[in-house]
C-alpha cells in the first residue's frame, strides 16, 4: 500500500496571455548564452 498526495489542478480559459519580460525578447528568447 502506497499513500501519496494527490494534487488537484484548476484551469482557466483566457483570450490572451499577459506580456512578460521573457516574451519581449522574441521566439525562443531565454536571455541565456
Amino acid at each position: 500500500l502506497v499513500i501519496v498526495p494527490v494534487m488537484q489542478a484548476s484551469f482557466r480559459v483566457v483570450d490572451e496571455f499577459p506580456p512578460t519580460q521573457r516574451g519581449a525578447g522574441g521566439y525562443g528568447s531565454t536571455g541565456k548564452g
